[in-house]
């Protein structure tokens, strides 16, 4: 009753919306789950499995009549549902788990399904009830669903859990390894487990009781490697299936897929041997070096720890040393083959961190570190810049970029109003990291000034994180001026390049020209030109894939006699370089019309064109009453300006992206997101590669 109350307290605080019933979807289950807390979640390890997900673990399931279903921690039913669905009886099917509310929710699920409606059948097949200990369970032919994966902390629990089951002999035992050995005991000869279960449980050794459990009374018939799936969980995930069998260590392929990667793993695995993702022929190349006379492993001459994981990165590590603290290495310091010098502080408290290493261990003299290499882009984001920049504003602009890329990272430097504004929008502090950054440089201060000083600026130590490969971007809203001089000093030009600013602009409904350079160099000469037209070549090359850009020069006339000498001079240059497709001049009306794919300018004519085009936009987009309507007519989505927020400064050795200093939230929202493509790219090794080429 309370749980109930509780969700209708919530509900009365959410907009109205309609809702359509869709047989056998877990509407209900989302809706429940959306309004727990996440800490609650995290607590109880309960996450809603995705739609796509539940239908990927349970199409390769056969559905029979008489094949009995069990899952053994259902929560609303979602697995359950979508067995109902392929055409499951409701007889063949249980479910079992402790929170109560989420079971009536399955029961409603299924009357809603329209499949079942007495009560009897219901309470007899979806019980409230610990099937870990639960005695009136019946031997099933199938078990499947998505089971806790966090550690048992409750010492009469694990207590009580260790008269049957072995993985709970040890203390905190996972609940991942404790439900596959209880399923395996659910399971007839030759039945079939098939969970969502962490990817840790094949390879880390505090689940080697479980593999070794598995390797004795089952064989691994497939896994499916999923990534990191589940929203603010960064664990990567499997599908995992298993089969019963009276037989130890049962041999037989294993069906493998990883990504868009299918393949069969047909060799005898070494006992709990279960790194599927290594094939037989790599398995034969780690053989012979294990063959090798003179190879010595690290197993068994050394021993293996995870580094602090804090839990929060912001509340535990300092910019500055303060009392009781002392250096820590992070991630972000460690190269290869180079450690730099560490620039954080921490004070050690094994009680107050997520996860902690033997002590010893980190104290030891001799010792090898190695970094784990993040799959995720990071961002590096100068927080002080811009007209329409408060703390607020860029705080809010860092979750709605979280919200709109799960794979982005960022870095954010800026002073305490910054830092105080990131906790008060209760993003998840896996994904960012925060530096005390508090200086800010004026929007027009000079670039010699700004080289000569501002040694704590954010745009400064940005920059630089870019430089020492702790991030793979970064984004600033602050000054053009400063920011292109303190990227070429610090970064470096490449292959004696003019750096140039180039923004994505639109020229129909998904497609898209470069332009160049729009205000990097307010002064430009026919050469610069020539640079611009490579940068943007070699860059629209790699971004879209077409070997044979269109490149026009900006001018006032499309004819070929038309124009200052500056134009003139720097079209011949370029009409002389062989793998540039130089089609002669664009005049601005033609900018939004694929008229062109790369259109090059100098600094200072490229800059007022563009701007006054945003200014047309503005105008439409502001107006109000009937200009509002008409304006709608006239002026399409796709030139929307804000969506094209942030101009990459090409020519630089690092992805450098300039967001416009009026930009509001959601404009540097979607600079931050749009970033995570770039970094993809590997762009700048590939635009290097492209010029070797071209000059």
């Amino acid at each position: 009753m309370l749980h109930t109350l509780l969700l209708l307290s919530a509900s009365k605080k959410l907009p109205s919306f309609t809702l359509h019933f869709v047989p056998f979807e877990d509407t209900l289950g989302l809706i429940y789950l959306s309004l727990m807390e996440l800490s609650k979640r995290r607590q109880s390890g309960r996450y809603y499995t995705p739609q796509s997900l539940t239908d990927t673990a349970v199409e390769t399931l056969q559905v029979s009549r008489g094949r009995v279903f069990l899952d053994p921690c259902c929560g609303s039913g979602n697995f359950l549902l979508r067995l109902l669905r392929r055409g499951a009886r409701v007889e063949d099917l249980y479910g079992c788990d402790l929170d109560g509310f989420s079971v009536t929710l399955a029961r409603i699920n299924f009357v809603l399904s329209g499949n079942c409606s007495d009560k009897d059948t219901l309470q007899d097949h979806l019980l409230k009830c610990d099937t870990i200990t639960c005695r009136s369970l019946p031997q099933v032919d199938v078990v499947l669903g998505n089971p806790p994966w966090g550690s048992c902390d409750d010492e009469k629990v694990v207590s009580r859990y260790a008269r049957t089951l072995i993985c709970a002999e040890k203390k905190r035992p996972c609940y991942a390894d404790l439900f596959v050995e209880r399923s395996l005991n659910l399971l007839k000869d030759g039945g079939i487990v098939q969970f969502v279960l962490p990817e840790a449980l094949l390879n880390v050794a505090s689940h080697e009781t479980i593999r070794a459990f598995i390797t004795e009374h089952a064989r691994v018939r497939s896994v499916r490697y999923l990534g990191e799936v589940f929203h603010a969980v960064q664990c990567p995930s499997v599908i995992l299936t298993l089969e019963k069998t009276s037989f130890s260590n049962a041999s037989g392929d294993v069906i493998v897929n990883v990504g868009d990667s299918n393949y069969i793993v047909r060799r005898q695995r070494k006992g709990a041997d279960f790194n599927f993702k290594v094939t037989d022929q790599e398995s034969l190349v780690l053989d012979k070096m294990d063959d090798l006379e003179h190879c010595v492993k690290l197993k068994g001459h050394a021993k293996f720890a995870l580094g602090i994981v804090t839990g929060s990165n912001n509340n535990s590590i300092f910019n500055e040393k303060i009392e009781g603290s002392e250096p820590v290495l992070r991630g972000l310091d460690i190269e290869p083959f180079k450690i730099n010098p560490p620039d954080s502080f921490i004070k050690y408290e094994e009680g107050a961190f997520q996860q902690v290493a033997p002590m010893e261990l980190y104290r030891a003299k001799e010792k090898l570190v190695y970094r784990f290499i993040a799959k995720y882009p990071i961002v590096a984001l100068d927080g002080t810049g811009g007209d329409n920049v408060d703390a607020r504003s860029v705080a809010s602009a860092v979750r709605f970029a979280l919200v709109l890329n799960p794979s982005l990272r960022v870095l954010v430097y800026g002073g305490q109003k910054l830092k105080q504004a990131l906790s008060q929008e209760k993003i998840d502090a896996k994904r960012y990291d925060f530096f005390s950054a508090p200086e800010c440089i004026p929007q027009d201060e000079d670039p010699r000034k700004v080289l000569e000083g501002y040694y704590n600026s954010a745009m400064r130590k940005a920059i630089e994180a870019v430089r020492d490969k702790k991030a793979d971007v970064v984004v600033s809203s602050g000054g053009t001026g400063p920011l292109v001089a303190l990227s070429r000093h610090i970064l470096g030009t490449v292959e004696n390049m003019r750096p140039a600013l180039c923004a994505r602009i639109p020229a129909g409904p998904e497609k898209y020209s470069l332009m160049l350079d729009l205000g990097a160099n307010a002064q430009s000469k026919s050469k610069d030109l020539l640079s611009f037209a490579l940068l943007g070549n070699a860059a629209y090359k790699v971004m879209y894939s077409e070997e044979h850009p269109r490149v026009c020069v900006l001018n006032v006339g499309s004819e070929r006699n038309k124009g200052n000498p500056l134009v003139k001079e720097g079209r011949d240059l370029i009409e002389q370089v062989k793998r540039i497709n130089c089609c002669g001049f664009v005049e601005a009306d033609k900018l939004f019309t694929d008229e062109a794919d790369v259109i090059v300018t100098d600094g200072f004519t490229g800059n007022v064109a563009l701007k006054a085009a945003e200014g047309v936009a503005s105008a439409f987009l502001n107006a109000s009453g009937i200009k509002k309507f008409f304006s709608k007519l006239a002026r399409p989505d796709w030139l929307v300006p804000w969506q094209y927020n942030g101009s990459l400064l090409l020519g630089v050795d690092g992805l450098v992206v300039k967001s416009h200093a009026s930009a509001g939230k959601e404009a540097v929202a979607v600079a931050l997101a749009g970033t995570v493509k770039l970094a993809r790219l590997n762009l700048i090794d590939s635009i290097k590669e492209e010029l070797k080429k071209s000059v």
